[in-house]
């Protein structure tokens, strides 16, 4: 999953969101977490308060109410990698300002869907290329054969009866064994799982929201007991303020991703 940003006004971020929902309307597997600012200083203030570290940001530098290139040091200073994008609708300005800051790409408005296609590629290349480290697996038997998953790949992983079922973006399987063995297993060799409830693991990568005793993945909502919650919000809290997020491998096939930047 791609974490984007949007600090801009509505008539570009309305633009830009728009090119993302056909991007993934035209892309099976590739998904994005949104979030938008602008339009007023206290809004863009907020940015302060947030819960996640973006892995793309979109900044408007001729936004009247608020200071683009202010944003960008403020991006800047807490992920030095962070692709930026900058949009203006005035033309490119003052160019030895604007690469102070390093952006990724500069997009003027208005610009084409093709081109913002392009330039979102180029960026979801160098993402996969900046994160490509973490590439352990789960290996589980589903009936007579065994599977193995990338663990970025993995959504979460309920009990059902006596079954064990991974839910991946692009389908789920159905195991056995124990849950209790499972979390051992993943405990080992990665952080981002944990169990919100007696029947369940999640991977905090794809939580995209909690929302009182639910947490939100994708478009699943999964319960959080009474005796994990405290635990789940700690490790949601220490997820999103000290650790990167790793670019989502798409639907769980890494030679469809591949085909796909490549096109």
């Amino acid at each position: 999953m791609v974490k984007i940003e949007i600090i801009a006004t509505a008539k570009v971020g309305d633009l830009i969101q728009s090119y993302l929902e056909r991007f993934y309307a035209e892309n099976e597997g590739v998904y994005f977490n949104l979030a938008r600012y602008g339009g007023n200083q206290a809004d863009v203030s907020l940015i302060h308060k947030r819960a996640y570290s973006p892995l793309m940001c979109v900044i408007e530098i001729d936004d009247p109410s608020f200071n683009g290139y202010e944003v960008a040091k403020m991006e800047r200073e807490s992920d030095p990698l962070l692709p930026i994008f900058f949009v203006s609708q005035k033309g490119y300005g003052q160019p030895q300002k604007i690469f102070e800051h390093h952006p990724y790409d500069f997009l003027i408005y208005p610009f084409s869907y093709e081109a913002f296609v392009k330039a979102a590629k180029a960026m979801m290349k160098f993402l996969s290329f900046l994160h490509s480290k973490n590439a352990a697996t789960y290996a589980f038997k589903a009936g007579a054969k065994y599977h193995e998953l990338v663990l970025d790949d993995i959504l979460y992983i309920e009990k059902d009866n006596h079954n064990l079922v991974f839910h991946t973006a692009r389908a789920n399987i159905v195991g056995r064994g124990k849950l209790s063995d499972v979390e051992n297993d993943l405990s080992a060799k990665s952080p981002d799982f944990i169990k919100c409830n007696k029947g369940t693991l999640v991977n905090l990568h794809y939580v995209t929201q909690i929302d009182g005793n639910d947490l939100k993945i994708l478009k699943h909502s999964i319960p959080i007991s009474r005796s994990e919650k405290k635990k789940v919000l700690e490790a949601y809290k220490d997820y999103a303020s000290t650790r990167m997020p790793k670019t989502g491998r798409g639907d769980g096939d890494p030679a469809k991703m591949s085909e796909f930047l490549n096109k």
